[in-house]
């Protein structure tokens, strides 16, 4: 829960929690942006996919705990990263490979509402990749998506 998350007692005598924008972990700091963890969340269903809990306050000066627990919050939000580059954009990718064979058939192919229908929403720079991807791929038949897209750098 991230610390800035404010919990009140109403006149009414009932508890109310304010303030939850910043209640998904941040995606990996994005170089020139100051202060992106405040801006650019995960989104809950690569949170709730990953195998590991994540931290709201990683790569803020919010986190309170030891210099291990500061830097391990901010290891697994990378790791976290990886995952949805290894993992979960491959997987979507093959699911398209699978489902659409026809290449003039993706110029009318609605991305977003298929990644929300996987549960998975990746960053707007991964949709970007994706979508140029399939562009790509629509103009050659013979291509298949993943030699398209090619495989992540370690």
């Amino acid at each position: 829960m991230p610390a800035d998350i404010e919990v009140h007692r109403g006149t009414d005598g009932k508890y109310y929690m304010l303030d939850f924008a910043r209640l998904w972990p941040p995606e990996v700091p994005t170089q020139g942006l100051q202060a992106s963890f405040l801006i650019r969340k995960m989104r809950p269903e690569l949170v709730r996919s990953f195998p590991k809990p994540l931290c709201s306050d990683a790569f803020s000066r919010f986190q309170t705990g030891e210099i291990t627990e500061r830097d391990e919050n901010n290891r697994e939000v990378v790791e976290a990263f990886i995952f949805l580059m290894k993992v979960v954009v491959p997987s979507f990718t093959r699911h398209l490979e699978s489902t659409i064979t026809d290449p003039l058939a993706i110029r009318n192919f609605r991305l977003t509402p298929a990644m929300h229908e996987k549960g998975n929403h990746p960053p707007f720079f991964i949709e970007s990749l994706i979508a140029h991807s399939l562009f790509h791929f629509s103009r050659n038949q013979h291509a298949t998506l993943g030699s398209v897209v090619g495989d992540l750098p370690e």
